[in-house]
């Protein structure tokens, strides 16, 4: 009989497969729905994701808003695990050209990665961001260990002026390879069609802006909460991959449809 054939074995394994993720799929929903700050980050804090910040180093930032920035970018770092199997953090400073920093996965501590932070010496230069985008979708993402094995792939663009390259392309590019741009502008010179057109839709999620770099502190707390949603919205995309294979799967095997 069916029930005692190679398929019904497959079967009972894809249904088991199913369950437990979409156990998983709960669970990711749960965090994504915590509604206090502080659940929201401890629920992520192990969440696995490769995380690259993107640093305006150009002449208009100066030596001090960039000290500023670091401390920012060390307070930021905090709200995670860090570690070849949690969050991988990547620094990228840029001016006329991009500087790798801190490649992803150098440094599975967090005391290793606060020192090598606060050791980023301020460049000065013109802006490029789109040659800067484009260096982190291609020398880091890109060349990230884990590969595109469902981690959340999240970048942070920290600018307080207008590109002197196109940078829309370079977003684009880096959204088809999965990763999620968010823009922080700082200042007046700072224009919001091109913060929006480097960051994800929606602009209320992803676009950020600031009057000065005293600022961002003010914006440390949102921004912690919208990485972490980041890489819950990007399990539960996985998840509900999977979840969809599997049932497929189980489908043709009982010859019903979805």
């Amino acid at each position: 009989t069916w029930i005692t054939s190679p398929n019904y074995a497959v079967f009972i394994v894809a249904v088991l497969i199913q369950s437990k993720c979409n156990n998983f799929c709960q669970m990711v929903n749960l965090c994504s729905t915590q509604s206090h700050l502080r659940s929201s980050i401890s629920g992520c804090r192990t969440a696995p994701s490769d995380l690259v910040f993107i640093l305006d180093g150009s002449w208009s930032v100066d030596d001090i808003n960039f000290e500023i920035v670091k401390r920012w970018l060390v307070n930021i770092t905090m709200s995670f695990d860090i570690g070849q199997k949690f969050t991988q953090v990547g620094v990228v400073q840029y001016s006329d050209d991009p500087f790798l920093h801190i490649p992803l996965g150098k440094h599975f501590s967090s005391s290793d990665l606060i020192k090598a932070m606060e050791s980023i010496e301020y460049m000065g230069g013109n802006t490029n961001t789109g040659k800067a985008i484009k260096f982190a979708n291609d020398k880091l993402f890109a060349l990230s260990e884990r590969g595109p094995n469902g981690i959340a792939k999240i970048a942070v663009v920290l600018t307080d002026g207008k590109s002197q390259d196109e940078v829309l392309a370079a977003a684009e590019a880096a959204r088809k390879k999965g990763i999620i741009l968010f823009a922080i502008g700082v200042g007046s010179e700072t224009e919001e069609a091109e913060l929006r057109a480097i960051a994800n839709k929606p602009s209320s999620t992803y676009v950020f802006y600031v009057e000065d770099y005293k600022a961002i502190v003010k914006i440390r707390k949102v921004i912690r909460q919208k990485l972490c949603e980041g890489n819950v919205k990007s399990g539960s995309c996985i998840a509900e991959r999977v979840s969809k294979i599997v049932t497929s799967i189980s489908s043709k095997l009982t010859n019903k449809p979805v």
